[in-house]
């Protein structure tokens, strides 16, 4: 410690200096009071200190560590596929045999619903065609198993390209919202991407449900199919003939076929309606009125009412829409309306003039015989 006069040295704690007498000055600092040259020492240290230390700037990802860290599982096998096939596609068998539950495990949301749309619109608009008879039924079965077949070997192609696509995108996404604060970019891609059982569970269990739907609805269409041919077989009461009176429906239909000289069924004109044009046949089960005309028959609501015939062990395809003239079926329609009607034997035809491809099961009554629901 010095002298701010004369230089001298002093002593410590001197109040004046021993060589000129100049007294010495000193400044308060933390409390205590110092010489004023300690003091300044002792400041500048203390700043020194205060001066907190820079911290390091996160490093920034190259690509393969950012699609690494979103792919999360099996992240080496996408970036082999990556890097062998033209434009990121190449197969994957995962995408091709589960792709709706592939595409929610990798968090592809959107396009799931897209991909489940498209089977749900496909359905929907091929269901009519599953009522057009047997062969109509079973062209829209074909149709519909090439079309989903095919949406399976597209994603089976274009699985990896998809993914890739949209892992490029999450991450683009995420760095542009998180520019600000780079320190949070990485724990954000690790957790828009990697995989989720969630959704994955949740389609498992509604699948499920609709198999158990499905199934307890089978059987229930089965246990009243053969209710209802239990009841078809019993003895009926016919109420226009009494030479029908005590029999089955198939021992009816038999005896009215053999009546008024009809040779041919409505199985037999189900097969080729075409072929069988202006031909008169026979059809036998429950009636109901109905309130569908279609095709060439869809003018004649004026004169007709519609009629829905389904045969005894009916498989689906096998029910028919019959027309009646009002005038000439008035006591039979007056049945229907009041629920008296119990099975019907018809005589049936289909005009040439009226035909049209793929109008499935419709035709013109000209005759007919029913029972009575007391007998059931």
């Amino acid at each position: 410690m010095y002298c701010s006069h004369c230089g001298e040295p002093l002593e410590l704690d001197a109040n004046f200096c021993s060589n000129c007498g100049a007294p010495v000055e000193k400044r308060a600092v933390n409390g205590h009071e110092e010489n004023e040259p300690d003091a300044v020492h002792k400041s500048i240290h203390l700043e020194k200190e205060a001066v907190p230390e820079e911290t390091e700037e996160p490093r920034s990802l190259t690509e393969e560590e950012e699609l690494t860290l979103f792919t999360g599982p099996n992240a080496e096998v996408y970036h082999r596929k990556w890097e062998s096939a033209r434009n990121k596609a190449g197969w994957n068998w995962a995408s091709f045999f589960l792709s709706g539950y592939w595409l929610l495990y990798r968090k592809m949301y959107a396009l799931f619903f897209i991909f489940a749309g498209i089977s749900v619109v496909l359905n929907i608009f091929t269901l009519p065609f599953r009522f057009m008879g047997d062969a109509v039924n079973l062209l829209t079965t074909i149709v519909v198993s090439i079309l989903g077949i095919a949406l399976m070997v597209i994603f089976g192609i274009y699985g990896n390209y998809f993914y890739y696509r949209h892992a490029k995108k999450k991450i683009a996404d995420i760095k542009s919202l998180y520019h600000s604060r780079p320190e949070l970019i990485q724990g954000e891609i690790a957790k828009a991407g990697g995989t989720s059982w969630i959704g994955v569970s949740i389609l498992a269990a509604v699948q499920f449900i609709l198999i158990l739907l499905v199934a307890a609805g089978t059987f229930l269409y089965i246990f009243f199919s053969l209710s209802d041919s239990e009841t078809t077989v019993a003895p009926s009461i016919w109420n226009d003939s009494s030479a029908y009176s005590g029999q089955t429906i198939g021992e009816a239909m038999d005896e009215y076929m053999t009546d008024n000289g009809i040779s041919l069924t409505a199985d037999d004109v189900q097969q080729n309606l075409k072929a069988n044009l202006d031909q008169d046949f026979a059809i036998a089960g429950k009636a109901a009125l109905s309130s569908y005309y279609g095709y060439g028959f869809a003018e004649e609501k004026a004169d007709y009412f519609s009629v829905e015939v389904t045969p005894p062990d009916a498989e689906p395809g096998d029910t028919w829409h019959l027309y009646f003239d009002r005038q000439d079926f008035a006591d039979f329609y007056h049945d229907l309306k009041n629920g008296t009607v119990g099975n019907i034997v018809a005589a049936c035809n289909i005009p040439k003039d009226l035909y049209e491809p793929e109008q499935g099961n419709l035709a013109f009554a000209e005759d007919l015989t029913w029972s009575t629901k007391e007998a059931y």
